[in-house]
């Protein structure tokens, strides 16, 4: 009995030494990764063609960075059991309701879809789900895009000209992948006049006339020669040159013929100008341009870039994890923060069930929080999402 005992100590002294050592290991990696996010706009800030914008987020922002740990904001004490330093004041009963939120599922993954409802429908009382295919196990509505499904992830801004074209009359159109979190608390605020997209220097430029280029997610120098051939034809057809299309576009560039790409998760495009993209990123589907392609060729024919809302956030392949890696839930958990507009690529996949539960704990859940209360203060009880 006694030889079981101290066995038992041995082995629960050992178990005791593993969780330390383990929790020094995770409280490492999230001061890492806190280092990480402050600094990504720095360490990924690339000379570029295209000049910078005005950030037009620049209250809210400040608003929401104020709250974070250690900040004078934190040290506020609610008077008679709670006050609201930072409310929300969005009127009526949702953040969004003249947007139509269009949400595009690469792949059909649509059980996923009753936590995004969950999550979007009391923010975007308007939305639809655009896949590759119906949904043969649940039926939820699909706004099918048709085209070669291997293509098909490289030609989601089909699902943002669907929605143009189906559902006239808002004020703006929410284009968004189902791989990317957003926290809409970051938005609510911004003129909806103006497109939204991201920073700037998510951006690049090739030669129309350039030498080939291989690309893990392009044919070898393919989008060259089908950017260009769109180009060409848009600078001769009336329809476009009413539009001022490509003179805007050249004007953004510097006057130097070339075909941009960037990240094209998400984008905000507002009524005064849907048709026109509508119009512009079909002539681009026409000739199989694919979306980090047509999407900042589009709206760079729509609006001067100094005009439009640059969207901060943070995209996982600056640090190496996701597109072609393996993108795992630690990954996606390590550089969340409700400080970001947004995060991509975030996999609901995988290990779908503890990713759900954890989605609806840290995303779904604080966010329904801000909607009761109308007040960012509830976020602070997640502490580390500050960092």
């Amino acid at each position: 009995m006694a030889k079981s005992k101290r066995v038992l100590l041995a082995v629960m002294t050992s178990v005791a030494i593993l969780i330390l050592l383990y929790h020094n290991y995770m409280s490492s990696l999230f001061q890492r990764s806190h280092h990480q996010t402050a600094n990504i706009f720095e360490t990924v800030n690339i000379p570029t063609l295209f000049p910078r914008a005005s950030l037009h987020t620049t209250d809210l922002l400040e608003t929401v960075n104020v709250l974070a740990p250690n900040s004078r904001a934190s040290q506020h004490v609610a008077v008679k059991g709670w006050s609201c330093k930072f409310p929300v004041d969005f009127n009526g009963s949702a953040p969004f309701p003249d947007v139509l939120l269009a949400i595009n599922f690469k792949h059909p993954f649509y059980r996923n879809i009753p936590m995004l409802k969950r999550l979007f429908e009391p923010v975007f009382p308007n939305y639809l789900f655009c896949g590759p295919e119906v949904d043969k196990e649940k039926g939820h509505p699909i706004v099918v895009i048709s085209h070669p499904k291997e293509e098909y992830s490289n030609f989601g801004f089909m699902c943002l000209v669907e929605a143009i074209r189906r559902k006239p009359g808002f004020s703006g159109y929410f284009y968004v992948n189902d791989d990317v979190v957003i926290n809409w608390f970051h938005f609510y605020k911004l003129d909806r006049s103006k497109i939204w997209f991201p920073e700037p220097h998510k951006m690049g430029e090739y030669n129309m006339i350039g030498t080939k280029i291989v690309l893990w997610w392009l044919k070898i120098g393919s989008y060259l020669e089908r950017c260009s051939k769109a180009f060409v034809e848009m600078e001769s057809d009336p329809k476009f040159l009413k539009m001022n299309a490509t003179k805007i576009y050249l004007e953004n560039v510097g006057n130097i013929r070339i075909c941009s790409r960037s990240f094209s998760e998400l984008v905000y495009i507002p009524a005064r100008v849907a048709k026109s993209f509508e119009i512009i990123a079909q002539k681009f589907y026409d000739h199989r341009v694919v979306s980090d392609v047509t999407i900042p060729m589009s709206i760079l024919m729509l609006d001067q870039r100094k005009d439009m809302v640059d969207i901060p956030g943070v995209v996982l392949e600056t640090f190496g994890i996701g597109g072609r890696w393996k993108l795992n839930t630690f990954d996606q958990w390590i550089h969340y923060t409700y400080k970001g507009s947004f995060l991509h690529p975030f996999k609901l996949t995988g290990d779908s069930e503890n990713n759900l539960r954890e989605y609806e704990k840290r995303i779904v859940i604080p966010s329904e929080n801000v909607l009761k209360s109308k007040c960012l203060d509830v976020l602070r009880r997640e502490g580390r999402f500050w960092r």
